[in-house]
């Protein structure tokens, strides 16, 4: 059993670590919120914080599943944890009108034999402290993407499409499903969007 980080431990499990009572550099994201989930505004910015609490996912699953929380946790952090979990709620509500952006894909862990190899596939059970960190993560990354984006600076990365070779599979999956669409189209945003919206 081992876990593969994305920064060196020295870095993700120290000194970028949110460790709880230690002040640490951040960058900080400020948004309010509609009760449906729209963007009403939003800020970043550089400060510095000190973690409150440092809760596993084991922990806040079955009391935010229950609609409580830690009773250990002090009233300010229990207000946090409510109002996020509550926001996380409104934008997932938001993105699942947006499909396939909104649709709920499982996530999956894979299990090693003794040579490396992947032995099997077990399905991730995501509960809501970790939906609630994906959508802060999505909403985050979204905003800070249009923000380089329209001062010109950032690399990005951009999908280029469905390769020419599966065309011919993906219009057979059309026609298979009743969907008057040409796959070369697919390629567009709106009508993927579409056309997604439809398979559903």
């Amino acid at each position: 059993h081992f876990k593969s980080t994305m920064l060196p431990a020295e870095l993700s499990e120290s000194l970028f670590s949110l460790k709880a009572g230690v002040v640490r550099p951040a960058i900080v994201c400020r948004f309010e919120i509609s009760a449906d989930g729209e963007i009403l505004d939003g800020e970043f910015t550089v400060a510095k914080i000190n973690s409150r609490a440092q809760l596993s996912y084991t922990e806040l699953n079955p009391h935010l599943r229950a609609g409580t929380l830690p009773e250990h946790l002090d009233p300010d952090v229990k207000q946090s944890l409510a109002a996020l979990h509550e926001v996380s709620q409104a934008l997932h509500g938001k993105r699942k009108q947006r499909p396939p952006l909104g649709q709920d894909r499982p996530e999956f862990k894979s299990q090693l034999d003794s040579k490396g190899r992947i032995e099997r596939y077990a399905a991730i059970d995501k509960g809501p402290a970790q939906k609630l960190v994906e959508e802060c993560m999505v909403l985050a990354n979204q905003s800070a993407s249009q923000r380089l984006a329209a001062a010109g600076v950032g690399i990005f990365s951009a999908h280029g499409g469905f390769r020419t070779e599966r065309l011919g599979d993906i219009q057979s999956l059309l026609d298979d499903a009743g969907i008057k669409q040409s796959a070369r189209e697919l390629n567009q945003p709106d009508t993927f969007h579409a056309t997604m919206g439809k398979l559903r």
